[in-house]
């Protein structure tokens, strides 16, 4: 690796090293015995760490470490594939040949695994690991990570920043990582890679891509944050004059939550956000878990006739056969409904009530109820 002093050298990680990492292996172990490289495990410890980062439940995680140096010593530089498996960035870093064994005594190894799932084994070695006081580049780090992965990938950088004395250039147009990891404090630099050019992020600059994102532009007083587009319909139809975005779950809605807190210095609309009623241990949320849900159990409420018996085991079918969104599409087919008119019932049903009140307050005032 380049050094820069004496304690802190430099790491490229590339987007296409998930590629480069299956083609070395895939190499290693075509044409030797893999074995004779060393074995190291991931200690419990640890693994606990790293089965909450990907929610999984690894009982055993150990992994043999491919780089440039190792795979010229077994197979020498004359050999054409060198040139063709390492380039200028790939021979300053390391890859891993991985081996897992899961709760239920099954084992298999990272030629077997989907991407995200080695990528983010990957991350938690390098680390947590094996990188140390280094200057680590990372070219799109979040290809093929799930939306909760992205989060735990955040703490670990936060973690390997502050304990491991690691220093993080990332370049990403991935606006999830950037609202992670902007709420703390850590020494990091993130360029992002927007269509209209390349820049640095500085806190303005963040403010202006969330701005981008939520307010469109228009000149409002203030915005409503939700889940989903129903709770913005639902919103929308008891506050007409107000603007109302959904921002596709509750992992994003904490982040606008957090959010909410730093806008002081920049001049943007005043942020109210109201989760869906199953978060309970919000004070603002929804009168009931979503309106998805609320119409599934509460179907008759939604139609001027009876229910026939023939229709009420169609209904209770496609809840025992289908996922919440299916079973509630399938719903308003069977009984004919139109979402608008759940909708309108659903605001009828709540504008004189105690809840209607209290987000009202929360909504013009900022109070937060008791």
């Amino acid at each position: 690796m380049s050094t820069v002093n004496p304690d802190i050298k430099q790491v490229y990680i590339s987007d296409s090293y998930i590629i480069n990492s299956g083609q070395i292996v895939n190499y290693f172990i075509s044409n030797t015995d893999i074995d004779i490289l060393e074995s190291r495990e991931i200690k419990n410890s640890d693994l606990k760490h790293l089965n909450t980062m990907i929610s999984k439940e690894y009982h055993k995680v150990t992994y043999k470490t491919i780089d440039f140096d190792n795979f010229t010593d077994v197979f020498g530089n004359e050999i054409p594939e060198v040139d063709i498996l390492f380039d200028e960035y790939s021979k300053s870093v390391r890859f891993f040949y991985v081996e897992v064994t899961d709760s239920e005594g099954e084992s298999y190894d990272s030629l077997s695994m989907g991407r995200g799932e080695y990528l983010s084994v990957v991350y938690f070695i390098l680390f947590h690991e094996e990188i140390k006081k280094s200057k680590v580049y990372i070219d799109e780090p979040c290809n093929y990570l799930s939306y909760f992965s992205l989060q735990n990938f955040s703490k670990l950088l936060i973690k390997s920043s502050a304990i491991d004395k690691n220093e993080f250039y990332l370049t990403t147009n991935n606006l999830d990582l950037i609202d992670n990891l902007k709420r703390y404090d850590i020494n990091l630099k993130m360029i992002f890679n927007y269509p209209k050019d390349t820049k640095y992020i500085s806190n303005e600059d963040y403010y202006c891509l969330f701005g981008d994102r939520y307010q469109k532009k228009e000149e409002v007083e203030r915005i409503i944050f939700v889940e989903d587009v129903l709770a913005k319909k639902f919103l929308h139809g008891l506050f007409p004059n107000e603007k109302v975005v959904f921002v596709h779950g509750e992992g994003n809605l904490r982040i606008v939550d957090s959010f909410s807190s730093l806008i002081d210095e920049f001049k943007f609309p005043e942020i109210r956000v109201i989760y869906d009623g199953d978060q309970t241990s919000q004070k603002l949320r929804l009168p009931f878990d979503d309106v998805e849900t609320y119409v599934i159990h509460n179907y008759e409420k939604f139609i001027e006739s009876e229910v026939s018996e023939t229709e009420r085991f169609k209904v209770g079918d496609c809840i025992k056969r289908f996922e919440k969104h299916d079973a509630y599409l399938e719903i308003l087919k069977i009984l004919n409904i139109r979402e608008e008119q759940c909708l309108e019932k659903l605001v009828n049903e709540y504008k004189d009530s105690k809840w209607f009140k209290e987000i009202s307050d929360y909504i013009n005032n900022g109070t937060i109820p008791v």
